[in-house]
């Protein structure tokens, strides 16, 4: 810069000088004081800003790391990501840098807190067991710090089924049926400052499945007293009976409430289907059905006649041979000895007569 000053007299006397003058650029100043908490599986983004210094800038983390999942850019000081790993003030040195001929530098330390997932439990519903049958059925969460602990805050498990805390594993053989029965369930994490996570659900256990357990009916004769027990497994005691296809032999029924078929038959029948239901109390009935068959033998053929009357020669007589049991007509024969002369044995109806 060249200065010229200049008196004020009548003959009017000047002067000049040469200077230099230099402008420093402002100071460098990181003006972020501090970092904004973030949490695990959240995306994360906060950028480090910076006055002063000349032209663009340059930033650098020179001490500490940054939690796993973020990264900082460095031409714009973007801290980014989304982290994956909780941390608790973790210290950070951000140095920036400017692009003067005269670089010039500033740094800053802060801290980070990444803050664990929310704790969740991810379990939505509780899959329904079966009285005597085997159950299992894991309980889950996300988020949280460390390990889990479970338990139950309200209601009660079937009997026959515990809840294991390290696991959430809800296990055993139910010895009790119950329906839509509200359970809630509580999981604590480990962290230094807990998170807790509470969800209601309902658990039904169903009766044993019901079953018919005969599997085949006995034989029976007729006029003979006939007594067979139809049996179930499972289901609600008690039961009610049915038959849903085919026909008893006259003579026999079923009793509904106890399964018995009795009577006396008076009719054979061979290996005839019938179908038989059984139905159990339970709020929800269960049904089950058997297809099983029934024989009813004829009744033993037996002569009734014990002895035969006497006669007198020349004098007409008649005796008719008699018989029970069997099926159908009767054909009579003589098959030792030999009838006295003048008397004949009727083969369709069993007479005795003649004059011998």
């Amino acid at each position: 810069l060249t200065f010229k000053v200049t008196d004020s007299g009548s003959s009017a006397q000047t002067a000049t000088v040469n200077l230099n003058l230099t402008i420093a650029p402002a100071t460098l100043t990181i003006t972020t004081t501090s970092l904004p908490s973030g949490q695990v599986g959240v995306a994360y983004s906060q950028s480090l800003a910076a006055t002063g210094g000349t032209g663009a800038l340059t930033w650098q983390l020179t001490a500490g790391t940054l939690p796993a999942g973020l990264a900082l850019n460095a031409s714009t000081g973007l801290i980014g990501g989304t982290p994956t790993t909780p941390v608790t003030a973790t210290p950070l040195t951000f140095k920036v840098t400017d692009s003067g001929s005269s670089a010039q530098t500033a740094t800053v330390n802060l801290t980070l807190t990444i803050a664990p997932a929310t704790l969740t439990i991810t379990t939505v519903s509780l899959v329904n067991g079966v009285v005597s049958v085997a159950y299992s059925q894991s309980l889950t969460a996300t988020g949280g710090t460390g390990a889990y602990t479970w338990q139950v805050t309200a209601g009660t498990l079937p009997a026959g089924l515990s809840l294991n805390a390290s696991t959430g594993l809800i296990s055993g053989t139910p010895n009790t049926p119950m329906t839509a029965t509200p359970l809630t369930f509580k999981v604590t994490d480990s962290g230094s400052s807990a998170q807790t996570a509470s969800a209601s659900f309902n658990l039904t256990i169903a009766p044993p499945v019901l079953t018919v357990t005969t599997t085949s009916l006995a034989n029976g004769v007729v006029g003979t007293a006939y007594s067979q027990t139809l049996q179930a497994a499972g289901g609600i005691t008690p039961y009610t009976w049915q038959l849903t296809a085919g026909t008893l032999p006259t003579g026999l029924t079923l009793n509904a409430s106890t399964g018995v078929v009795s009577g006396t038959p008076s009719v054979a029948v061979t290996s005839t289907p019938l179908t038989f239901k059984v139905t159990d109390s339970a709020s929800t009935p269960q049904s089950a059905t058997a297809n099983l068959t029934l024989t009813i033998a004829p009744a033993p053929l037996v002569i009734t006649t014990a002895s035969l009357p006497n006669g007198q020669a020349g004098v007409a007589y008649s005796q008719t041979l008699a018989a029970t049991g069997g099926t159908g007509a009767f054909t009579w024969q003589l098959t030792a000895g030999t009838l006295p002369a003048g008397l004949t044995l009727t083969a369709s109806s069993g007479l005795i007569s003649g004059t011998p």
